[in-house]
């Protein structure tokens, strides 16, 4: 059983921003989809024979949202593997019907773990005749080094100009090299932007390197990140996360709780923000403690707009300050922290699974 049959893919960009996400990459031509696919099998094969044809179930829907949270479970339960734990999919528990997505175990230690995919909007929208036709000119830019992440705000649907919207697309790839992004990010900056008006709608670009070996150029591969506001965006975390972190589903567990959230609503969340976020999980308006069954919160930060979504930022685990728990230390092999005083650095997780 696999997730991507072999077959033979000739479809065009403009057709593939207006298939689902799933039917986008299964359709999509070129070596970085191929990559995306190929990486979809290997780690389903080590995926339980349990939890396969769930998932599979999902993944191929044809619903985004669905497709999302069975791509991020898949890739959580590689990562536990790969960080030395054996991962039990949907592990019974005694005093619920609820059943987490894995127990992860350890020679340190086990502990369970919650997967959510949050994306801006509880209705995500296509992309309109307008915003496909620019972003059908920007497919056609040569971009050897780079992939171009869009911020897409707004709705387009008025006549673009096309030297409007390529030109200063251009000129901020030339503007940079692909060692010099490499350093913004390795820094923990985000890549150089570029910002293109039209009325109500706002395209920012910015710059990443393409991952070695699977140039593209293509751009806009499957769809663009349609983002919410900033405000709106930290509500819908907040609350998604809170809902996982219930009493119903963590109180009465045997070992730690962990919510892995898996976050679209922006490209870039500085790791302030995240922990300004959090506050209003873990400490109550009257500054009591709350949702103390939730040891951590791992989020990871990825856009859903490239040909390869392994080349995510680097994720954060921010471990419950109001609680004193031990997490096995398989897990904090990864970057993590209490406090935004108290970083500490960890395994590249890209490169973790990359190997």
């Amino acid at each position: 059983m696999v997730l991507f049959d072999d077959f033979e893919r000739t479809a065009g960009l403009s057709e593939l921003r207006r298939l689902s996400l799933f039917e986008g990459y299964n359709q999509a031509p070129g070596a970085g989809a191929a990559a995306f696919r190929e990486m979809c099998n290997d780690w389903f094969s080590r995926l339980p024979s349990s939890g396969k044809l769930d998932l599979k179930r999902r993944f191929t829907s044809g619903d985004d949202d669905q497709f999302k949270s069975a791509w991020f479970e898949l890739m959580l339960h590689e990562l536990l593997l790969r960080l030395g734990f054996a991962a039990d999919v949907h592990p019974a528990v005694s005093h619920t019907s609820k059943r987490p997505d894995f127990l992860a175990s350890g020679e340190d230690g086990r502990f369970y773990l919650e997967a959510v995919a949050i994306s801006a909007t509880a209705d995500d929208r296509r992309v309109t005749a307008a915003e496909d036709t620019v972003f059908g000119w920007i497919d056609e830019l040569d971009t050897p080094e780079f992939s171009l992440i869009p911020h897409v705000t707004g709705e387009l649907t008025g006549q673009p100009s096309k030297a409007r919207f390529v030109s200063p697309i251009q000129k901020l790839m030339d503007s940079h090299s692909r060692s010099e992004v490499e350093q913004q990010l390795e820094q923990g900056q985000r890549g150089p932007t570029t910002e293109i008006r039209d009325g109500d709608w706002s395209l920012e670009v910015e710059l990443r390197p393409n991952p070695t070996g699977l140039a593209t150029a293509g751009t806009f591969l499957i769809q663009p990140l349609v983002t919410a506001d900033l405000q709106e965006s930290d509500d819908l975390l907040a609350g998604k996360i809170r809902g996982k972190a219930s009493e119903k589903r963590s109180s009465g567990l045997d070992a730690p709780f962990v919510v892995a959230a898996i976050v679209s609503t922006l490209n870039f969340v500085p790791e302030m923000d995240a922990f300004r976020i959090l506050h209003s999980l873990w400490t109550d308006q009257g500054g009591k403690p709350q949702y103390r069954n939730c040891h951590a919160v791992w989020l990871f930060p990825l856009p859903w707009a490239t040909a390869v979504p392994l080349s995510f930022y680097q994720p954060w685990l921010i471990l419950n300050p109001r609680v004193e728990t031990h997490l096995p230390a398989e897990l904090l092999q990864v970057p993590h922290a209490r406090q935004p005083s108290d970083w500490v650095g960890g395994v590249d997780i890209t490169q973790l699974l990359s190997a």
